[in-house]
């Protein structure tokens, strides 16, 4: 039996997707572990009052935007695998 290959590459089974899906499942999680911990110490600092070191108040709010652009990756990342794997589920009781 010959195997399918798409755009030159062998086509994924199930067990490897299921597997590739799940792996990038657990470093999205594991992300937003990190996240929420690197947010917990900008709350921190935030609450000693940053007027006090006004050279840094510039380094708070770009560490804020950079937390938000993560975050909003980390969410559009899981959307995706959420609908891959929904396609995949649908894909199989087809």
């Amino acid at each position: 039996m010959e195997e399918e290959v798409i755009d030159g590459q062998p086509a994924n089974d199930e067990n490897t997707i299921r597997g590739n899906l799940k792996s990038a499942l657990l470093k999205l999680d594991k992300a937003q572990l990190i996240f929420n911990d690197i947010e917990d110490a900008y709350l921190k600092i935030q609450d000693r009052d940053p007027e006090i070191y006004p050279e840094v108040k510039a380094e708070y709010q770009r560490i804020e935007a950079l937390l938000n652009m993560v975050f909003d990756f980390l969410l559009a990342g899981k959307s995706e695998l959420d609908e891959i794997t929904e396609s995949i589920a649908d894909w199989k009781k087809v």
